[in-house]
Formats: C-alpha cells, sequence, structure tokens
C-alpha cells in the first residue's frame, strides 16, 4: 500500500511538472566590471547579459525590446531577434546607454522577451541602471 501510494504521488508530481513547463528559461544579468560607463559622449553604458534556453522540441524566434528606457537605448551584438534551437541556450550581450539627464532619473526598466507566434508567454524581466556623474 506503501509504495504505490508513493508511485501514484510521484506520477501526479510528474504530471504536474510537465503541463506547467515553461517553453523557454531566461536569466539577465548586469555585467559589473565596470558597473556603469561614462562614455566621451557624456551618455551612461550599462551592460547586461541575458541567457535565453529553448526548452521546446523545435527552433524557436525571440524578440528583444525594453520598456522604461527609449528604443534607441538598447544596441544589440548583432540584433535584437534571435533564433534559438531546440533544447540550446544561447548568451545575448546588451548595451543600454542613456543621455545624463534620462540616466540619472531611470532606477529601473524592463526587458521584454517576445517568442514569435507566443505572445501570450512574454515576460518582463526587471534590471537595474546605475549612473553617477563623474568628474
Amino acid at each position: 500500500l506503501g509504495y504505490g501510494g508513493f508511485i501514484v504521488l510521484m506520477t501526479a508530481l510528474l504530471v504536474y511538472q510537465l503541463a506547467t513547463r515553461t517553453p523557454f528559461e531566461y536569466s539577465v544579468r548586469q555585467v559589473r566590471q565596470p558597473l556603469y560607463v561614462q562614455l566621451t559622449t557624456g551618455e551612461i553604458r550599462n551592460r547586461y547579459r541575458i541567457r535565453l534556453t529553448n526548452k521546446t522540441d523545435h527552433t524557436q524566434i525571440y524578440r528583444f525590446s525594453a520598456q522604461g528606457v527609449p528604443a534607441n537605448a538598447l544596441v544589440f551584438g548583432v540584433s535584437n531577434i534571435i533564433k534559438v534551437r531546440a533544447g540550446k541556450t544561447v548568451m545575448i550581450m546588451v548595451n543600454v546607454k542613456l543621455p545624463p539627464e534620462k540616466a540619472l532619473r531611470t532606477k529601473y526598466f524592463d526587458f521584454i522577451i517576445t517568442p514569435e507566434g507566443a505572445v501570450k508567454e512574454t515576460v518582463h524581466a526587471r534590471a537595474r541602471f546605475y549612473a553617477k556623474l563623474e568628474g
């Protein structure tokens, strides 16, 4: 009776985990060496590393944007649209550059990750923006 109950419990747990599994995982981390840079133009730049894992069984395309900073503030290494093969993980480097007055007023903003064809699975990842005027 105990073994039967344990098997039923573990089967239910497995079914629950498969049913609630997200189609992708992500993390947003700020590159902290240095924490921020004041460019010769006066702009403040923060760098972020986004790790994205496609947990589906097909290639998926993801679109990146941001909320809380101007659209032209994001500078991607290649593109803001990334194709990730099934079961693979990619790392994306993103620079966020803001003019000094905007940088000092911006404490947080959101990276928005949208899988193509699955807008309801869009996620907002909160990120902190560090700034301090030098000189």
